[in-house]
């Protein structure tokens, strides 16, 4: 979306985005120095909304819990698609802040700071209940295909392991790579479903132990 390719495709390309709701484009973050890469205008004149496609993979075993809500380049920040797409879904304005969560619309959306990121855990589907998912080659073979996406939320992305670089581990990957649109996709069910996953209270792991010493206590009488 930021290159100059075939003028025709683009044009396509501008013409389709036109056409689609409540559209989402990503952004890139770029180094030396820190900034956005955008849509180019022709693309991003007809977005609701521009979001980020970051991921954030535990330093540990690099296994991907975790997306940043927001990113930022400098004083420049961005959303994630997955929030973005959200917002827009519930024709929600901009989210409400507060220390410890977001609120998009009726949402409470809880995080954990980390530095100036927020930090918020995926909840992903298991294999069993995976998101649908429709390939560019199934919807040519038969265009009717498309009605399968209407009234829903849409993420659209290139998935093949060998065209992309964000090929992350998540807790269900059984040792095969999701990619970044993937990850944020199941991001949004989060999110929609409001089946957020938070920290235990610190005070509960004494309560816990003391617990488990009254049971084997008990056990022994």
């Amino acid at each position: 979306l930021t290159d100059r390719r075939d003028a025709v495709a683009d044009q396509d390309l501008a013409d389709a985005f036109r056409q689609t709701p409540n559209l989402v484009l990503s952004s890139l973050l770029m180094d030396d120095p820190a900034r956005w890469e955008n849509p180019r205008p022709e693309f991003s004149r007809w977005a609701a909304a521009q979001g980020h496609v970051y991921a954030l993979p535990d330093s540990r075993d690099s296994v991907t819990r975790a997306i940043p809500l927001d990113a930022h380049a400098g004083h420049e920040r961005r959303w994630a698609i997955a929030l973005e797409a959200f917002r827009l879904s519930r024709a929600a304005g901009i989210p409400l802040e507060s220390p410890a969560d977001l609120q998009v619309g009726g949402t409470l959306i809880p995080f954990e700071r980390t530095g100036d990121v927020r930090r918020m855990r995926v909840r992903y589907l298991p294999p069993t209940m995976a998101i649908p998912r429709v390939s560019l080659q199934q919807l040519l073979d038969d265009p009717k295909r498309a009605s399968e996406f209407a009234d829903k939320v849409v993420f659209v992305g290139v998935t093949a392991a060998s065209e992309v670089r964000d090929k992350l581990f998540t807790p269900y990957a059984g040792g095969e790579t999701t990619t970044g649109i993937e990850i944020h996709a199941a991001a949004f069910e989060t999110l929609a479903q409001s089946l957020f996953l938070t920290d235990a209270p610190e005070s509960w792991v004494f309560l816990f132990s003391l617990l488990m010493v009254t049971l084997a206590g008990v056990a022994f009488v």
